[in-house]
């Protein structure tokens, strides 16, 4: 049994999206199923070994939805709301939420509120 676990993002996540696009994440709170490393290409140590990003995996499809709920939010201001609803779009556009998927966020870029458990 698996139970789902919380972050709060709290940095503009790494990643290919523009950077307005992936400044509307900050301040979510997520699910997230559990810790992954990945390999990162780019990163590399004064020894030219590769290094690894610990990362929490967030489902696709709950992420859209809580931006969604973050584009409509009244607490907002206005410019955020948008500002939210464009990178709704964009994810939309690009054929986000994938079935099955997950965003990874990196551990420096989120705040664990509740660890995931897997049994």
């Amino acid at each position: 049994m698996r139970e789902p676990g919380l972050v709060k993002i709290i940095a503009v996540p790494e990643g290919d999206a523009p950077k307005e696009i992936r400044e509307a994440w900050v301040g979510l709170d997520l699910p997230y199923e559990y810790r992954s490393f990945s390999e990162d290409a780019d990163d590399l140590s004064d020894e030219g070994v590769k290094l690894f990003r610990i990362n929490v995996r967030v489902p696709q499809k709950e992420a859209i939805e809580a931006l969604e709920k973050k584009a409509i939010n009244k607490e907002l201001s206005i410019a955020k709301r948008a500002a939210t609803q464009q990178a709704v779009n964009w994810w939309k556009g690009k054929g986000f939420p994938k079935v099955g998927r997950y965003f990874s966020f990196g551990i420096n870029e989120v705040e664990v509120k509740k660890q995931a458990v897997l049994q």
